[in-house]
């Protein structure tokens, strides 16, 4: 089983799970679970979020393979052709090939799988205040015993970054930059 995954806050990135990521989602009849999180608070806790979803839907249909996505992306195509046949206990991009961008992120359903969003959800809680994706990409750099596949940018484009380094990009996803809009708004709840 094959599932696309994501987590909304109720608000302004409710309506981007509906206005872009359910919508695409439900014209290419992607199978998905899409959830409404509850605030935690602040921004970066929000963010943070990423692994306790994984791990909830790990609990839940252990035998799936999940692409998280963040809810402001909008799929062009079907994501999982290109995922077919990784061995690997997650994948990311790294943009320019040096930062990772939590955005999209695969994990195969596996053994590995509980024990590096365990450990994620822990760095998150270690150092609230660096960004979800630094925390796993420090984890992945510290331990290298995870197997990593680097995803194209296809599965990571950036509206506007990603088009201006590769303006014929043909994004299998495109992520549009809520958080430019809204980060101001959830920390000052």
């Amino acid at each position: 089983m094959r599932l696309i995954i994501g987590y909304y806050t109720p608000g302004d990135y409710e309506r981007e799970a509906n206005e872009r990521l359910l919508k695409s989602l439900r014209e290419l009849g992607l199978a998905h679970d899409v959830r409404c999180f509850v605030d935690r608070g602040s921004w970066l806790r929000n963010v943070a979020s990423c692994p306790l979803l994984i791990l909830q839907m790990d609990e839940e249909k252990p035998e799936a393979d999940f692409l998280y996505c963040d809810v402001d992306r909008y799929f062009h195509r079907d994501p999982w052709p290109g995922l077919a046949g990784l061995q690997c206990d997650v994948a990311v991009h790294y943009f320019k090939g040096v930062e990772l961008l939590s955005g999209v992120v695969y994990v195969p359903a596996g053994p590995r799988r509980r024990e590096l969003m365990e450990r994620w959800a822990e760095m998150n809680e270690k150092y609230p205040h660096r960004m979800d994706q630094r925390n796993l990409q420090t984890l992945l750099a510290q331990d290298k015993s995870f197997r990593v596949v680097r995803l194209p940018p296809e599965y990571c484009c950036i509206f506007d970054l990603q088009r201006r380094l590769t303006p014929d990009i043909d994004p299998i996803c495109e992520q549009f930059q809520a958080s430019r809009r809204y980060k101001a708004t959830a920390n000052r709840r």
